[in-house]
């Protein structure tokens, strides 16, 4: 059964609160001694890569558009690999907003990333942040060691913890539909 009661957690040392269901947080501003509303902001950039023949190569298409003084490297919206946003995933995989419930350290970027998502992660340069990687064993593992009772026992939102799982769920079955030796996630976040 699900609560409308918000996901609390501190971020930045500043008092939010987060309704789930209306991608709001809410931040408290203690010179005006009230409650501000506004859009959250922390987006994942996540690439799926195969390993084939000892070398990483990514699995989704990078585009290169200009756009007045820019040129942005990326893969177009629909045909990323993962476009959402979940808090509760960022802090689990990442310690990125949620962190109580961070399971995973970030990594940082691979050495042998491919040479298309080492170009577009450079060209997000400071804004771009936690960089990590999670292999399919990894995720595997994740999956088994995401009791879903714990969670759903501290947390108020159960949809959105099953909702979790499944995203985690699906990374696995859709990188175990490309071919190669190994296949991973590679990922970053920004504001």
């Amino acid at each position: 059964m699900s609560s409308n009661k918000p996901l609390s957690f501190k971020i930045y040392d500043k008092d939010v609160w987060v309704d789930i269901a209306s991608n709001i947080h809410h931040t408290y501003n203690a010179a005006k001694g009230c409650w501000e509303d506004g859009q959250i902001g922390a987006d994942i950039h996540i690439y799926s890569e195969s390993l084939i023949n000892n070398k990483w190569k990514c699995n989704e298409t990078f585009v290169e558009e200009v756009e007045e003084d820019y040129i942005h490297f990326e893969v177009p919206y629909q045909e990323a690999f993962f476009t959402g946003r979940n808090y509760l995933l960022f802090g689990i995989i990442a310690g990125v907003r949620a962190r109580e419930y961070q399971m995973l350290e970030p990594k940082g970027m691979p050495d042998n990333v491919s040479e298309d998502i080492k170009r577009c992660y450079k060209a997000w340069e400071t804004d771009a942040h936690t960089p990590s990687y999670l292999d399919l064993k990894e995720l595997e593992q994740l999956d088994d060691d995401m009791n879903l009772p714990v969670f759903l026992s501290s947390m108020e939102d159960e949809e959105y913890v099953i909702h979790t799982a499944k995203i985690i769920k699906n990374w696995i079955l859709e990188l175990k539909k490309f071919e190669g030796e190994d296949h991973r996630v590679v990922f970053w976040f920004d504001n």
